[in-house]
């Protein structure tokens, strides 16, 4: 697995790619942790390029998005594959990281499953 980080305008852009499981989630939330030490106002975490999530990472971006709304941050996953998205849908999180996730993208999905 693999990160980087950007900064732009009122938030920071994490993107994350290859395999967020058991073995790669500390050292994740390790990281993201000291996103959030910087204090934005909104963490952005793109999925577009992760593999596998299994629970574990689930808990990470749980955990994460529950300590950045402890601080004042706001944390949203964004552009989740489609494998990733059920994932997140199976263990009922959808809701809570992809709340701010783009209509279009949601709807796509939606209209895809009719």
């Amino acid at each position: 697995m693999r990160w980087s980080v950007r900064s732009g305008g009122d938030g920071i852009e994490v993107a994350i790619a290859g395999e967020v499981d058991l073995a790669t989630s500390g050292p994740l939330a390790q990281a993201l942790t000291e996103v959030l030490d910087t204090k934005p106002v909104t963490v952005r975490i793109d999925l577009g390029e992760v593999s596998f999530l299994d629970s574990s990472g689930i808990r990470c971006l749980v955990g994460v998005a529950e300590r950045a709304a402890a601080s004042g941050s706001h944390l949203v996953v964004r552009n989740p594959t489609p494998m990733v998205l059920r994932v997140l849908e199976i263990c009922g999180v959808d809701q809570v990281l992809l709340a701010d996730a783009t209509s279009v993208d949601r709807s796509t999905k939606e209209s895809s499953d009719a």
